[in-house]
């Protein structure tokens, strides 16, 4: 893999409009996979103002070339625990300090741990191309498993996330005990209550249960309107879940990841609530 740097976002652009080549971020999946291909790169790890969360008007914006270990020490609000929570679980320290967010989502893994937080916040990715910026609702970003709605000449610059005071937000990933591989399921969840202590928006997303991450509509209706108290778990119920595909393989069977996936939700929400998590 040969690799051309860019150091502004403006250089970055105009190599990406010329070359087509690939955008390459902490690169900690991508030299696995392409290190001995005749792949293009475009390192982004020199470009300013790609990194670091801040305050943005109404909502928050991250740098898609922020580090997991960024995002895990960053002043964010509650609202931002689960994706904190995340990204202090992933991998290893070394992965941590390489990998980004931005990577994360543009990799679009069915197991990756940023896509179900970021459903979770109703975040947008923000794309740049020479021709201008747009964005697009994570939900619609991912296609399918390694597939994204990124066109030739553009290069994701952020993720936006719509500041909802008062939320709070959680994430629990299962793994099968003395195996190194990645998690069977993941699961997080965004909670925003009314000033009554009820919930006035729900959002909860599973990876790894499907192709790509999925929010659970059906369980978001069930939460919304309910105090927001030690008895969440309860809601989380088969039913719930009947839409995903687990994948069948060696290690799981897609009925354990479904089981998997309800008892990581309702050990999530337990978490988030200060309740005990109930196993049956």
């Amino acid at each position: 893999m040969r690799l051309i740097q860019a150091t502004t976002l403006e250089e970055a652009l105009a190599i990406r409009a010329e070359t087509g080549a690939r955008p390459v971020a902490g690169a900690t999946e991508i030299y696995v996979a392409r290190a001995a291909s005749d792949m293009i790169g475009l390192d982004l790890s020199g470009v300013a103002g790609l990194r670091g969360a801040s305050r943005d008007g109404e909502g928050w914006r991250i740098g898609a070339m922020t580090t997991w270990s960024d995002i895990a020490d960053a002043d964010l609000p509650p609202q931002f625990d689960g994706l904190r929570a995340a990204a202090a679980g992933i991998a290893s320290a070394p992965i941590r300090n390489q990998g980004t967010l931005g990577g994360n989502i543009c990799a679009a893994r069915a197991d990756g741990d940023g896509a179900p937080c970021l459903l979770a916040l109703d975040a947008e990715i923000e794309l740049q191309s020479a021709a201008g910026a747009r964005r697009a609702p994570a939900s619609a970003f991912i296609l399918g498993e390694c597939s994204v709605d990124c066109r030739d000449d553009e290069i994701v610059s952020a993720i936006i996330v719509a500041a909802r005071p008062g939320a709070r937000s959680g994430f629990r990933k299962l793994f099968i005990p003395g195996l190194d591989r990645p998690p069977l399921v993941s699961v997080s969840a965004m909670l925003a209550p009314a000033p009554t202590g009820r919930i006035l928006r729900a959002r909860v997303a599973v990876g790894g249960c499907s192709p790509i991450a999925m929010r659970l509509a059906t369980l978001e209706a069930a939460l919304t309107g309910e105090p927001l108290s030690s008895t969440l778990a309860r809601h989380v119920a088969d039913v719930h879940l009947q839409h995903l595909t687990p994948p069948e393989d060696g290690l799981a069977s897609a009925a354990y990841r479904r089981e998997a996936a309800k008892q990581a939700l309702r050990e999530m929400f337990a978490a988030m609530t200060g309740a005990e998590a109930d196993a049956a």
